[in-house]
């Protein structure tokens, strides 16, 4: 936001947020479906995204299907039960990159212990908590979807252990 501007026409009470589900656009602004018109200059919509775990894959495990919505998340990468998979989902409060760059560095480290141990698979496991920090709309609508992490948030942030 260049001179943050439009934090101060909402602080000051001349611009403001609202998050509900519009009925129809009107002369003056939009209708919401609780029936209360809003009047508006500009609408911004940020409306209809819904995340899905993997693209909405299907995986399977020697020939059973895999909901990874019910396994455990191992360090915001791996699937319990799941052996050789990791997959990268960066951080939803900090840098992106900085998240899946951990997460790399991680599984290669993971991969090249496997290697000179002679080791074929990890899988992982332990207590369940959901992941994710996030209380956006859209977070809470995936949910549903996503696996529970079964790390403790100091493990979450240091992937680096």
């Amino acid at each position: 936001m260049p001179d943050a501007d439009l934090f101060g026409a909402i602080t000051t009470g001349r611009a403001s947020v609202e998050t509900a589900t519009i009925e129809r656009f009107t002369s003056t602004g939009i209708r919401l479906a609780s029936g209360r018109d809003l009047p508006a200059d500009i609408i911004v919509t940020a409306t209809g995204l819904e995340l899905q775990l993997l693209s909405g894959v299907a995986f399977t495990l020697d020939g059973a299907p895999v909901d990874l919505a019910k396994t455990l998340h191992y360090k915001g990468m791996m699937y319990e039960g799941v052996p050789n998979m990791a997959s990268v989902f960066g951080y939803t409060n900090a840098s992106w990159t900085l998240k899946t760059d951990l997460t790399a560095m991680y599984v290669c480290r993971l991969l090249n212990t496997m290697t000179r141990r002679g080791l074929r698979q990890r899988r992982r496991a332990t207590t369940i908590r959901r992941w994710g920090p996030s209380r956006s709309s859209i977070s809470r609508r995936a949910m549903s979807g996503a696996p529970p992490a079964n790390c403790r948030d100091r493990d979450q942030k240091n992937l680096g252990s």
